[in-house]
């Protein structure tokens, strides 16, 4: 294409009201995330049962698909920026087209990129209520929430919420009424006054205990944490999207059915997870199986969308699709990250260890130096003895302290005890593609206090879970192995793409000289 011709729709998008508010300055940023493609008239170009995560805008053609007829300048699926979801019509080029295209997945990372561009979208009226610039009110409220659920890593949070609000409502009647009660009845009865800080005690460990409390869903994983006051411990699963297997809803008695509350839980192949007491649960499980369900979409449209390509390359050049103009930023890019990740026992754990023979050291040096026991030869010999033995046992301590080590190395996990001198070497190996979820465990106010806990990863196979025990910063170990996870996931699935790809190649050659074959045998016996 000329440039003079593409660089047309770059101006014909620059003034589109969806993308007028961009301006000239954030523009040339615009334009790295979109696609545009040319369409061969009657091809279709989106097909029925795909996954719908993507807004395009017809630049020229006519386009038929929905029910509708689109021409040009008209758009569809800006839902699908917010809402990923399922095709459930085929789009078709009446004419030769040309649309942008603009996935879901650039449209987010453009607005992480650049934070303020969000306001670009701000939807914007003239005098007689037409709308001139930006995007329909309630998108616009779409792409705020948007920004406010996005997580720093990229995932988009579509559910976040703790225990019902009509019960905890509820429970904080009984202590706001004994503060009440004590408030009303100090003059009368003295000892009532004890009722207040009473009803403040139980008040405070409500609120507290609730906002312990954290479910939620995104569009990676199932994230579910409570405190266990009984034990006095916290504990955070994650289950990946991928992992659900059934999600089932529990209600007791009438009341809970009234008002929509209710028990979810979401069962895997392993430990599920359990959402306690929470507002209408009917609507968070069609959401997960939503999700499941658009994952399994997705995965095949792009299957799907790269064997078209292929047959298309290899047997129909010329009505194949044709992209036009790719963005630099159009391929979603991870970061990679590193081979060899090193885990290791939070210090604080080898502190109390060292109390004893570090207490031993200071005592007898203290014998030795202010007492006549360290004048007598056999004493002192005795004494430094004793010293000797106490540095021998803290430098055994910190060895074995440093070589028991939970190590991921790409694709496996490992968690390596090692006792010093060679004395014993227990490794436990499980490959990264088996997790099927994650729990990390902080036990008493020790360990809240100092942020170490112990991280449990359940995997397919039928054996003991692998416990990283002690680690600092339990919740971001839990973070760094599903992250590894997931890289090992993208691995496996472009792999298997190579592999496809190549057998493709394969069997269209073999394909191509059997029909070669069969078109000179014809040939010579003269059909």
């Amino acid at each position: 294409m000329e440039p003079s011709e593409l660089n047309r729709y770059h101006k014909e998008i620059s003034r589109h009201p969806l993308f007028r508010g961009i301006g000239n300055e954030n523009f040339p940023l615009f334009q790295r995330y979109y696609q545009i493609l040319s369409i061969p008239s009657g091809a279709q170009f989106l097909y029925e049962g795909e996954a719908a995560d993507a807004l395009y805008l017809l630049l020229e053609g006519e386009v038929s698909g929905s029910g509708s007829l689109f021409f040009s300048g008209d758009y569809w699926g800006l839902e699908n920026l917010f809402r990923p979801g399922v095709l459930t019509s085929s789009f078709s080029a009446e004419d030769d087209s040309v649309v942008l295209r603009l996935k879901a997945e650039s449209f987010r990372r453009m607005l992480k990129e650049s934070s303020s561009l969000f306001r670009a979208f701000k939807p914007s009226w003239d005098d007689e209520g037409r709308l001139v610039k930006g995007v329909p009110v309630e998108f616009w409220k779409d792409i705020r929430s948007l920004i406010s659920q996005r997580e720093k890593k990229g995932a988009l949070i579509h559910y976040k919420s703790r225990s019902s609000k009509k019960v905890y409502s509820v429970s904080l009647v009984f202590p706001l009424v004994l503060i009440l009660a004590g408030y009303i009845l100090r003059s009368l009865l003295p000892p009532a006054l004890s009722l207040i800080p009473l009803g403040g005690i139980i008040l405070f460990i409500q609120i507290v205990l609730r906002n312990l409390t954290l479910y939620k869903v995104s569009d990676k994983a199932v994230v579910s944490r409570y405190f266990d006051l009984k034990h006095f411990r916290q504990d955070q699963q994650v289950i990946p999207i991928d992992q659900i297997q059934t999600v089932t809803i529990a209600t007791k008695g009438i009341l809970s059915k009234i008002f929509r509350i209710g028990d979810l839980e979401v069962q895997t192949a392993g430990k599920g997870i359990l959402f306690s007491g929470i507002d209408n649960p009917g609507r968070l499980q069609k959401l997960l199986m939503d999700l499941k369900s658009l994952s399994r979409n997705e995965e095949r449209g792009r299957e799907k969308e790269n064997l078209r390509e292929l047959i298309g390359q290899r047997f129909a050049a010329e009505s194949a699709d044709k992209i036009l103009y790719t963005g630099d930023r159009v391929s979603v890019v991870r970061a990679e990250p590193p081979r060899e990740k090193i885990f290791r026992k939070t210090l604080w754990v080898l502190v109390p260890r060292l109390l004893l023979p570090l207490s031993l050291i200071i005592i007898v040096s203290g014998i030795l130096g202010f007492s006549s026991f360290g004048e007598n030869p056999y004493g002192l010999y005795a004494g430094t003895a004793v010293i000797g033995m106490g540095f021998l046992r803290i430098l055994w301590l910190c060895m074995d302290w440093w070589n028991d080590i939970y190590k991921i190395q790409f694709p496996h996990i490992w968690d390596i005890e090692r006792k010093p001198l060679g004395k014993e070497d227990v490794r436990k190996q499980t490959e990264l593609g088996m997790i099927l979820n994650v729990t990390s465990v902080q036990k008493g106010l020790w360990q809240l206090f100092l942020n170490f806990g112990n991280v449990e990863i359940e995997t397919a196979g039928r054996g003991e879970p692998l416990v990283f025990f002690s680690v600092k910063r339990p919740y971001e170990v839990q973070d760094e192995l599903l992250t590894y996870r997931e890289f090992n996931l993208r691995l496996q699935e472009q792999n298997r793409r190579r592999q496809a790809r190549e057998d493709f190649l394969e069997y269209s050659e073999i394909l191509e000289q059997t029909r070669k074959r069969d078109l000179l045998v014809r040939q010579r016996q003269g059909l």
